[in-house]
């Protein structure tokens, strides 16, 4: 009796033991596989952040020794990419990447806004000079920190206002300037803020920014688009219909400002990278990187 208890209790202790070891193997196993899975992400974002800068890195050898011609630049000497790269946002794709590219041209020209806009405030309205400045870049700028005078998403919406930053770095319409601090409740002459309208670009233009420049209707917006990927001459000829229709002055000369907007999106294996740089290609300079 005594022997078989004992068995018994040998036999229930090598039992739990071998639970106990099959859950900590188990448990172990748990623990590594997490780690892979962990292991597998970090490297998965490395790819990705590496293909992202080589991929900017072609980009911006391959514009600095390109031509640029009509709404593209002709690409001679990286033979990965493209030989044509669109500069109106259209989008293509190098391995794991699609990359827009847009000539400045044919965005609100943020370089005026943020210089030329708060010195004519300055000149007119002193007191308004620094509230304006800070607040339009932050309007501007892609993160959430306010300038000491400026303004983010908590004032707007303490002012009431149905609005927050765009946090980008272009506007879509000098109207926007409006909906900053600064710039709100006075009596500021809008064709100083339209003057900032001088470099645009027609040829590169969004739908959207069409749109808003040319007072055009989505449709009309889209039509154009249409007919600037199949004809630029005819693109040429239809906007100046529309314009003419509403009695605005004729189109500029094809013109590109050469300060091109970089924006890639690498996707590797779940993993992403987004980077947007604005590079001036006269002067070699990064403007801005994201």
């Amino acid at each position: 009796m005594y022997l078989s208890m004992r068995k018994g209790f040998s036999l229930a202790i090598t039992l739990w033991l071998s639970t106990a070891l099959i859950a900590g193997a188990i448990y172990f196993i748990s623990i590594n596989k997490e780690n892979v899975r962990i292991s597998h992400q970090l490297l998965n974002k490395l790819q990705s952040s590496i293909e992202t800068q080589e991929t900017l890195a072609l980009l911006k050898y391959a514009i600095a020794s390109g031509t640029f011609d009509k709404n593209i630049i002709q690409n001679h000497t990286i033979s990965l990419l493209p030989k044509k790269l669109p500069i109106d946002s259209t989008p293509f794709q190098y391995k794991h990447t699609t990359i827009q590219l847009q000539d400045t041209g044919g965005l609100i020209n943020t370089m005026y806004a943020q210089y030329l806009v708060p010195e004519t405030l300055k000149l007119f309205y002193p007191n308004r000079y620094i509230i304006a400045k800070n607040s339009l870049d932050d309007w501007l700028d892609t993160n959430s920190f306010y300038r000491l005078n400026g303004a983010e998403k908590s004032y707007y919406q303490e002012q009431g206002r149905h609005y927050t930053p765009r946090n980008q770095n272009y506007l879509y319409h000098s109207d926007e300037l409006y909906n900053i601090r600064g710039f709100q409740d006075i009596p500021f002459e809008k064709s100083l803020i339209h003057t900032i309208h001088n470099g645009y670009n027609p040829y590169t233009m969004s739908s959207l920014i069409l749109q808003a420049t040319y007072h055009l209707s989505k449709k009309e917006a889209d039509i154009l688009i249409h007919l600037r990927q199949e004809n630029l001459e005819s693109f040429r000829k239809k906007l100046v219909k529309f314009k003419q229709k509403l009695h605005l002055d004729s189109l500029p000369e094809l013109t590109y400002s050469k300060i091109i907007r970089i924006t890639l999106r690498t996707t590797y294996q779940k993993a992403t990278t987004t980077i947007t740089a604005i590079i001036d290609f006269q002067t070699g300079t990064n403007l801005y990187l994201d």
